[in-house]
């Protein structure tokens, strides 16, 4: 009897232990965002959100965990269960703060930025095009530019956003994507009209700029139509 006395107090001792050990050598910090990130291909994680501290990489970068409560109920989709708990990391990119940039509005006759207004046999051929050459072993310059931009603008749904173009000074010309709503202000206006008239339309945009030719414009500051030669090209 007095074996398993001293067996059980040796036990209950050593999961004691062992939860201690656990306790004191487990890293419970936590970390606050400072600014918004977006949470790739997902969503958006806003400034204020607190993230548990994993573990860090000899890579450069480290592993954080957020927790998360869905009431019952709630439609979602099973995706598979995996026994080996296999985690599925998403990178968090820095959400950019918004830009004010100004040009005048340029007109391109032949111009493919987007899927925007692209019947939906002509995307699924444009994307099967896409994943080919990404299979091919060795991929043209020209091409490999195509993917890039292609890979960002659906990167930042961007994709099938209407879009045009804009002139920021004398050489520079960049691409603006914004909402069919701010569009619906841009299109209304006739390159031929304004340069019968003499007129140029002149805009100021308020937006993230996603690269150095790429401009995507969540708001219209201002739009003037004024006295000026409007540029355009075929």
């Amino acid at each position: 009897m007095k074996r398993i006395y001293i067996y059980i107090t040796g036990l209950i001792s050593g999961i004691i232990l062992m939860v201690s050990l656990d306790y004191f050598l487990t890293d419970y910090s936590y970390v606050e965002l400072q600014s918004d990130y977006k949470i790739a291909n997902v969503g958006l994680l806003e400034k204020g959100a607190k993230l548990k501290i994993e573990k860090g990489f000899s890579e450069g970068f480290s592993r954080y965990s957020l927790f998360l409560n869905l009431h019952d109920g709630e439609i979602t989709k099973m995706i598979g269960q995996d026994k080996k708990r296999v985690e599925i990391p998403y990178w968090l990119i820095p959400v950019q703060p918004d830009t004010l940039i100004q040009g005048d509005l340029y007109f391109k006759l032949i111009s493919f930025g987007s899927l925007y207004g692209v019947p939906d046999d002509l995307k699924t051929k444009y994307i099967s095009m896409i994943d080919s050459i990404k299979q091919l072993d060795s991929i043209p310059q020209q091409d490999k530019e195509v993917i890039e931009t292609h890979n960002i603008l659906t990167e930042n749904e961007l994709i099938d956003k209407p879009y045009f173009h804009l002139k920021v000074d004398s050489v520079e010309i960049i691409t603006v994507y914004l909402d069919e709503t701010e569009f619906a202000e841009i299109s209304k206006f006739n390159r031929q009209e304004l340069i019968n008239e003499g007129k140029k339309i002149k805009l100021s945009l308020q937006g993230k700029m996603i690269r150095n030719d790429i401009f995507y414009a969540n708001e219209i500051h201002r739009l003037d139509k004024i006295d000026g030669k409007t540029y355009w090209r075929k």
